[in-house]
């Protein structure tokens, strides 16, 4: 059906998750996106790491890196910085990788919350060249009053589901 939307399954994934063997999962999904730095705590994911972008480029999966937001915790352009750095460090930003991603589920609400996420957004296409997707839920509604022209990026509406095992 010409204009249908096409479903990929994919993952979001953490350290919580531990090793993956993306060899087994390549046949499973279409894309993935791996936390790459925790704004709420100001570090790196210990995962987000060359060797595993390296297993997910060999296993020619499409992924991107996601920053868990710290809202509230530093300024929107700060995080993006601290973001795009330790993700390029690891290896993304080559020709065919997905977007970074800004995950805002928690933090500072109102007027605060929207502010960060405008810087956050801004200072990621200056320093990457196009958009970041933003990740949320209800958050996005009901804290930030779904503001949706403030950064022109896609949302990526979270639907949560068990957490399985296996690869």
């Amino acid at each position: 059906c010409k204009g249908a939307p096409v479903w990929r399954f994919g993952l979001h994934v953490r350290s919580f998750q531990g090793t993956i063997r993306w060899s087994l999962a390549k046949n499973r999904i279409g894309f993935v996106f791996c936390r790459s730095w925790m704004g709420d705590v100001g570090e790196a994911d210990p995962t987000f790491t060359k060797a595993r972008v390296n297993s997910i480029r060999h296993a020619g999966i499409p992924f991107g890196p996601y920053c868990f937001a710290g809202n509230g915790r530093r300024s929107g352009k700060d995080e993006a910085r601290r973001f795009v750095a330790h993700a390029h460090a690891a290896g993304w930003g080559k020709a065919g990788d997905l977007p970074g991603v800004l995950d805002i589920e928690a933090g500072e609400s109102g007027r605060g919350g929207v502010k960060f996420v405008r810087q956050f957004a801004r200072e990621y296409k200056r320093l990457c060249g196009h958009r970041v997707i933003i990740y949320t839920g209800s958050f996005w509604r009901d804290a930030l009053r779904n503001p949706v022209t403030l950064t022109r990026s896609k949302l990526w509406l979270a639907a949560y589901t068990p957490t399985w095992h296996g690869w």
